[in-house]
C-alpha cells in the first residue's frame, strides 16, 4: 500500500498546486497587458485567451485523473485490506484517503433522499472553511454546517451528482462565517458506490481568493457571482416555504377520557 500511495500520491496531490501554478502565470502577463500599447494588448489579451481554454481542458483533464485514481485508490486499499483479513470497511478507507489529502476534499454519504451527512472533511479544508479539527463534523448535515440555503445548495449538487453517476465541475464562492475566508472554491464533485452498499460523493479542489479569481476568470466571475445570487435566492424561498408548511400542519391530539 505505501507503494501505491509513493507511486500515485504525487499525481494526486499535484493537482492542488495546478490553479496556483495557472494563476501566477495570469497575474505576470496582465500586469504585462497594462504597460503595452493597445494594438499589442489586444493580442496578448488573445494569447491570454486561447492559453485559458487550453488550460481549462488541461484541468478537466487532471480532474478526471484525479477522480479515476481516487476510486482505485480507495478500491485497491480496501482489497488489501481484505486480503490481510484487518477489520477495516470500505468507510474507512474513504476517510484515511481525505485525511491523507493536502488539499481541500471532503465526502458526504447519502442516508435518504436529499439527506447528505458528512463522513469525513479533510485538514486543510476544516482549517480554511470550518475551524477546528476536521473530524468533529463527521456526520453532520450541511444544513447543520453551513446553514438552511447553502446547505439546500450543496445538497441538490449532490443528489444531481448522484443520480446522474457523473462527475461535474463546481465554481462556488465563498464566505465562511466560521473562519472569514473569502473567495472562490474551484473543483469537482464525482460519485462512489461503496460495496458495502454507501452511496458517496466526494469533493475536491483549490481555493482562489477574490482578486486571483478575477485575473483568472475576468468577466467570468460577474456571471459566477450571478449564478450564486440567483441560486441563493431560490434557496431562500424553498426553506421559507418549506418552514410556512411545517408550520401550518396540524398538531396531532391526544385525547382524555375523565375517569
Amino acid at each position: 500500500m505505501e507503494e501505491f500511495f509513493r507511486i500515485y500520491w504525487p499525481y494526486i496531490s499535484a493537482g492542488t498546486t495546478a490553479a496556483g501554478a495557472v494563476g501566477a502565470w495570469f497575474v505576470s502577463q496582465m500586469f504585462a497587458v497594462r504597460k503595452i500599447e493597445s494594438s499589442e494588448r489586444n493580442e496578448l489579451l488573445t494569447r491570454i485567451h486561447q492559453y485559458s481554454e487550453r488550460q481549462d481542458d488541461r484541468l478537466r483533464e487532471r480532474d478526471d485523473q484525479i477522480e479515476k485514481l481516487t476510486k482505485d485508490l480507495i478500491e485497491s486499499r480496501f482489497r488489501v485490506a481484505e486480503i490481510s483479513k484487518t477489520n477495516v470497511l470500505p468507510i474507512d478507507v474513504v476517510k484515511a484517503v481525505i485525511d491523507a489529502d493536502v488539499g481541500l476534499a471532503w465526502a458526504n454519504e447519502r442516508v435518504g433522499p436529499d439527506l447528505w451527512r458528512m463522513v469525513r472533511v479533510s485538514p486543510g479544508y476544516a482549517r480554511l472553511y470550518l475551524g477546528g479539527t476536521s473530524r468533529i463534523y463527521d456526520g453532520k448535515y450541511d444544513a447543520e454546517i453551513w446553514g438552511d440555503e447553502l446547505g439546500l445548495i450543496f445538497t441538490q449538487e449532490n443528489e444531481h451528482v448522484y443520480a446522474s453517476q457523473t462527475g461535474i465541475t463546481v465554481r462556488n464562492r465563498v464566505h465562511s462565517e466560521h473562519t472569514g475566508a473569502e473567495g472562490y472554491f474551484i473543483g469537482r464533485k464525482f460519485s462512489l458506490r461503496l460495496s458495502t452498499g454507501e452511496d458517496i460523493v466526494m469533493g475536491s479542489g483549490d481555493h482562489l481568493s477574490l482578486a486571483d479569481a478575477k485575473l483568472l476568470f475576468g468577466d467570468e466571475i460577474a456571471e459566477i457571482d450571478q449564478a450564486a445570487d440567483i441560486a441563493i435566492e431560490q434557496a431562500k424561498n424553498t426553506v421559507t416555504k418549506k418552514k410556512r408548511n411545517t408550520a401550518k400542519k396540524p398538531r396531532s391530539r391526544t385525547n382524555t377520557k375523565k375517569k
